[in-house]
Parts: structure tokens; sequence; C-alpha cells
């Protein structure tokens, strides 16, 4: 039986090659994950390090960035990576897209605020441009609080652009009347932190419910700015 050290792809330095290695040698779901966040922080401590590229969304190949394409479907609401090859063969009418290369993070919020392409799309394609190397792993903006007026669930978000802006796209798709409590400095990091600091209470995506804990925590930190109803 050959070594699987063997096998090791020891000069691969692409998040993707090394993944599917994992994954080929029965890696756990668990093992993958802590393989993917000590990846983004390798990024983290060292941008340069990785040439970036990225993957076929329908073929699963290693593309140029140059090369890539990011297109979407609004009525699907989904967003794909792809070369012009492959976005030939989706065939799909109402198909939208552009250049992947210099693609920012407002960017890519405005496709969810303009395009209806869904915010689970959204991360996870942002989380796949890190891995590769082709974004940021820091991105700094604000940190967001919104809450529903009906239910008090609220949302923590992360936004690069205007908060206004956000909370404009987000009510068009709400139901009810939401309301800004606050903003503070941040990043994607640490929007991340707090979803797991209140974990326990999530709802679903980046909803909680309005617990003591989460209440408390928002009127510290927004004690005293004018409109914040608690």
């Amino acid at each position: 039986m050959k070594n699987t050290l063997e096998e090791y792809p020891r000069e691969g330095n692409q998040y993707e090659e090394i993944k599917s290695y994992l994954w080929s040698h029965g890696a756990s779901s668990e093992a993958i994950e802590s393989f993917k966040e000590g990846w983004l922080e390798y990024l983290k401590q060292y941008p340069g390090r990785i040439q970036p590229h990225a993957w076929c969304s329908k073929c699963g190949e290693k593309l140029d960035v140059e090369d890539s394409i990011l297109a979407w479907c609004p009525a699907l609401q989904e967003l794909f990576v792809v070369d012009a090859k492959c976005l030939s063969g989706y065939m799909l009418d109402e198909m939208v897209s552009r250049p992947l290369s210099g693609i920012t993070h407002v960017e890519l919020e405005d496709l969810v605020e303009k395009d209806d392409v869904s915010e689970y799309e959204f991360d996870g394609l942002v989380e796949s441009l890190k891995l590769w190397g082709v974004m940021p792993v820091t991105i700094k903006g604000c940190v967001y609080f919104i809450m529903s007026e009906e239910n008090k669930e609220i949302k923590i978000g992360f936004t690069v652009g205007p908060v206004e802006k956000r909370l404009s796209s987000l009510q068009t798709a709400h139901p009810y009347k939401l309301q800004l409590l606050g903003t503070i400095p941040g990043t994607t990091e640490d929007e991340k932190s707090l979803h797991e600091q209140f974990a326990n209470i999530r709802l679903q995506g980046e909803w909680f419910k309005p617990h003591v804990d989460l209440l408390a925590f928002v009127a510290v930190i927004f004690k005293g700015q004018s409109g914040t109803i608690i």
C-alpha cells in the first residue's frame, strides 16, 4: 500500500488542493473546519505567500483570477465562479456576469442589495475568496445591530458601505419595521466573534433571540446613542 504521506501535496500552496487531499483520505468535517480556520489565520499573518487562484463552480478546475468570471442568476439567488467556457454551459437566460479580478466587498454587498442574491451565497463566496487569496482575510468596516420592532429579534451583521443603505435593503425583504440600534467599527472577524459569543441564542443566519445577555450587551455598548431602544 502506498504511503499516504508520499501522496501529500507537499508543494501545494492552495487551500482547495489540500482540502481535496484531506477529504480523499477520510478527514472528518471537524478536521476540515480546523484546517480552514488555520488556513485563514495563516493568510492573515502571511498574505503575500499565496498566489491567488479561483476554482470553477461547474468543473472544479483551478482558474487564474484574471480569467475568472463572477456570475449570478437573480431568479435562483445563486453565485458562480467560472471561466468563459463553463459560463456558456449554464444556459440560464437571466445570468449576469462580471470579471472576478478586482472585485471588492462593497460590490459584493451590492449584489445582495440590488440583484436579490441571497446572503447565504454572499457569505459563502466571501469566505471562498478569502481562502483562495483573492480577497484579504481582514476587511474593515462596521458591525451593526438591527432590531425587528415586531419580535425584537436582533441581527448582527457587517458592512463596509453606509449602514443606512444596508438597513434599507434589509427592510425591503423584511415584513416588520427594522430599527438600527447602532454600529461599532470592526472587521468581518469581529462580526464572527460576536456570532460565536451569542451562538447559543442564534435563530438563523445573523439573527439572534432578544435574550437578556444580548440586550445587556447592546445596551452597554450603545449607551447614550440617540435612537437606541431596547
